[in-house]
């Protein structure tokens, strides 16, 4: 008997499909071993060591593992192949070594969940990596260090227990907030937009002002704008054309935080989810011919792609669209000076030849959106670039230059498989000192837009540029500045919030030194090197743990507590004062504004004057229809089993009804009792 041990369950059911008679799978479900919650867990003074133990809650997992491998010839670990991933492998490892003596246990890779995939592992298993652990024990121990000294000084400064700082948190705050504040000091430019409308040939289009004498735009004179438009005649001449081929090479195939970008671009799916449906089609899919993963592992930073999957996507091209496969393999390249954890292909599909088409009535409507976006960009690598006619016509009025730029594409290529995003802009046909005559002349009044608020996608580019973070820790970043309300969504952008801003302001002031993108990259690299054996572990924290304690030796000598306590209360006020919602009625004991508020329970309307004032009121949601029992209004309320109508006279009246999502069925019953 043989076991195999992953992480998740969904994943063991998958391979269990794939394996012969003798060999069982079963799941840990994620870290069982971790550093205690309840206090610093690291020997500071014995070479920084951690003190892990069992994580409360997983002694059953624990005991079902020690269960599981009694009388087992061998064990595999086939957990994720990442930093994260080994580190559940060796902490298992140990467990189970010092449960079980004379246990053989060895160490299975793989990126991909198909039936070939898992065999060849089993073929040729290996050892856990602790390089690859290392690293991540060493992230593990950095962070915590981080955290429980920081953390505390945010509680004493604010009195708020609630708040953390961390080394990747922290610098994508300072990156929200300072964008927030470059927006804060942004003094819009009036500038005037000219333009000259034309149709010829049935097509219309415009003409910019691109030039009036020597003056280049921006054009901000409105009164000199409108004297060179006063006497200006609705003639125009061709006075050049030019005509330009360009070609456009595919992309890469995706990396996470390609992935996540694109899917939030065009699905405005979160970082989270786009996370969460990839780690679906990673683990396994049920389709006709049985249970597989339909792509490789989505944590990854780099564009490398084995040569067995290259060759496969050509020989479906040279099958499907022999016309539009490229002649030449084409590699793509990692960034230069980017730094790379290149044990991982791109995200590609686990197998081309199971099309969007084959699969689509298998998943749901997330992941097939998310499959098709990664087989297409993949599939698209080995396909011909696509050919576009660039024209560029100038035309003269009176001291003016005008130009017209149109676009038409003149071959599809990869843009057969991936579609065109980007419309063509067709031209009539011109001739030089062709005379043309404007429909109108436009001058419209326009201001320069403040820099835009980073939305998921655009913060995920800039963690990648910079180097905070790696592929692992995108997601979960943003997760966690939102619930902890350090960043809300507007729209789809992240702006801080009043208590964001003044976390960062505090870190910023008093910390800039270990928030700053450098420090927090070079703390990436140094991760990279244990893993590729040119840093130890000892090294890293040692040097972290000076540049820490200098941090903090630095805070404590500028910060007065209490001084400091008021100013920033003060600071966070006048935050909250800028964002404040205020009702429409007055409050009824003192006349002064409503404004909403947060507590403990949620959102509430609560009196400005407060605490002279302590009026409040809930934040009621009402349902058209009254009470049939009493006629009192029937509110939206919450329980343990989620969202439902009560009626606001409860206890005198205990009438509820279910909030339903869409459409009555015919002949449904609505009302009810309340049980007690």
């Amino acid at each position: 008997m043989e076991l195999i041990i992953v992480e998740s369950p969904k994943k063991a059911k998958t391979i269990t499909t794939f394996l012969k008679k003798g060999v069982r799978v079963i799941a840990s479900k994620g870290h069982v071993i971790d550093l205690p919650k309840s206090k610093l867990g690291v020997e500071v003074d014995n070479n920084f060591e951690p003190i892990f133990q069992p994580i409360k809650g997983k002694e059953a997992v624990l005991n079902d593992l020690k269960k599981n491998c009694k009388g087992v010839k061998k064990v595999y670990l086939a957990t994720d192949p990442d930093r994260e991933g080994e580190a559940i492998a060796y902490h298992i490892k140990l467990f189970l070594e010092q449960e079980l003596k004379g246990l053989e246990i060895k160490r299975l890779a793989f990126h991909e969940i198909t039936k070939s995939e898992i065999v060849k592992a089993m073929e040729n298993p290996g050892e856990i990596d602790m390089y690859l652990v290392d690293a991540q024990i060493t992230r593990r121990v950095i962070d915590r260090l981080m955290g429980y000294s920081l953390s505390p000084f945010l509680w004493k400064t604010l009195s708020n227990y609630k708040l953390s700082a961390g080394r990747v948190q922290s610098i994508a705050l300072r990156f929200i907030c300072e964008r927030e504040e470059e927006i804060d000091r942004f003094v819009p430019m009036t500038y005037y937009d000219v333009r000259a409308v034309f149709e010829k040939e049935g097509m219309p289009f415009e003409a910019i002002l691109s030039k009036w004498g020597e003056i280049k735009p921006p054009f901000e004179d409105k009164k000199l704008v409108e004297g060179w438009l006063k006497n200006l005649g609705k003639e125009f001449l061709v006075t050049s054309m030019t005509t330009k081929e360009s070609k456009l090479t595919p992309k890469p195939p995706f990396t996470t935080s390609a992935l996540q970008r694109e899917a939030f671009n065009l699905y405005k799916y979160s970082s989270s989810k786009t996370m969460q449906i990839a780690q679906k089609l990673y683990e396994g899919v049920e389709l006709k011919e049985g249970t597989t993963g339909l792509i490789t592992y989505m944590r990854t930073d780099s564009v490398r792609v084995s040569e067995e999957a290259i060759t496969q996507n050509r020989e479906f091209l040279q099958t499907h669209y022999p016309q539009y496969l490229e002649a030449e393999i084409r590699h793509f390249a990692n960034k230069k000076n980017q730094k790379i954890q290149d044990a991982h292909e791109a995200i590609r599909p686990s197998n081309v030849y199971l099309t969007p088409k084959d699969v689509k009535d298998y998943l749901a409507a997330d992941e097939y959106k998310l499959y098709s976006l990664i087989w297409k960009r993949f599939v698209a690598t080995q396909m011909k670039e696509a050919v576009y006619e660039n024209a560029k016509i100038k035309l003269s009025n009176g001291e003016g230059i005008w130009d017209v730029s149109g676009k038409i594409r003149t071959y599809d290529g990869f843009e057969k498989i991936t579609g065109n995003k980007t419309k063509d802009m067709i031209l009539p046909k011109f001739q030089e000192q062709e005379k043309l005559l404007a429909k109108k002349i436009t001058n419209t009044e326009k201001q320069t837009p403040p820099p835009p608020r980073y939305t998921e996608a655009s913060m995920i580019g800039k963690m990648e540029k910079t180097g905070v973070g790696r592929p692992s820790t995108y997601a979960p970043t943003l997760k966690l500045l939102l619930s902890r309300d350090y960043v809300e969504r507007e729209t789809n952008s992240l702006k801080p919030t009043p208590m964001g801003k003044v976390v960062n302001r505090i870190l910023v002031e008093n910390f800039e030194q270990l928030v700053r993108e450098d420090f927090t990259a070079e703390m990436e690299d140094q991760l990279d090197k244990i893993e590729t054996h040119d840093m130890t572990r000892f090294s890293v924290v040692k040097g972290f743990y000076e540049s820490l304690n200098q941090g903090i030796s630095v805070a404590e000598g500028k910060i007065n507590e209490e001084e400091k306590r008021g100013e920033y209360r003060s600071f966070l006020k006048s935050e909250k004062e800028k964002v404040k919602v205020v009702k429409d009625e007055p409050c009824p004991l003192c006349s002064k504004e409503i404004l909403l508020r947060k507590g403990r329970f949620g959102q509430f309307w609560g009196c400005s004057g407060y605490p002279d004032c302590k009026h409040v009121e809930s934040l009621r949601v009402v349902k058209d229809e009254p009470c049939p029992k009493c006629g009192k209004a029937l509110l939206k309320k919450k329980g343990k089993f989620g969202n439902f109508w009560g009626c606001e006279g409860y206890p005198d009246c205990n009438h509820m009804e279910p909030v339903r999502r869409g459409r009555k069925k015919q002949g449904e019953e609505e009302g009810g009792e309340a049980q007690d």
